[in-house]
């Protein structure tokens, strides 16, 4: 409704749904993880730790990496599709995964071995 050019409102929705989004849920997470490990009481004597999402030893931001590579595909196909987006995107992705896999497989029966029944993806 507002008179707002396209790449305006994808940042302003993109910023909405990603980063604000990623924000709100790591705080809620965090106070309410401390309000529930508040009021356990140990009765063994072993000590709650939180998971510390900070940490560098820990591959965590992969999960963030993984969430925003969905997260861009889906609004992508929001944006492509008019009508069904969800299932047309869907679609689209599941056919990418599995293409990829059975080229992968053949790329990889070609290289290594014949007998080679499964293969991941970039493995």
């Amino acid at each position: 409704m507002l008179p707002a050019s396209h790449l305006e409102k994808y940042l302003v929705n993109w910023s909405l749904s990603y980063i604000f989004f990623q924000v709100v849920f790591i705080v809620v997470f965090y106070l309410a993880t401390f309000i529930v490990l508040s009021f356990r009481i140990n009765e063994i004597g072993n000590s709650n730790r939180v998971f510390n999402i900070l940490d560098t030893q820990n591959n965590i931001y992969l999960i963030f990496l993984v969430y925003l590579a969905v997260h861009s595909f889906m609004f992508f196909g929001s944006i492509k599709y008019r009508k069904n987006h969800f299932i047309k995107t869907i679609f689209l992705l599941f056919s990418f995964a599995s293409l990829f896999s059975l080229f992968n497989w053949i790329l990889s029966n070609l290289i290594i071995s014949p007998k080679i029944l499964t293969s991941f993806p970039l493995t």
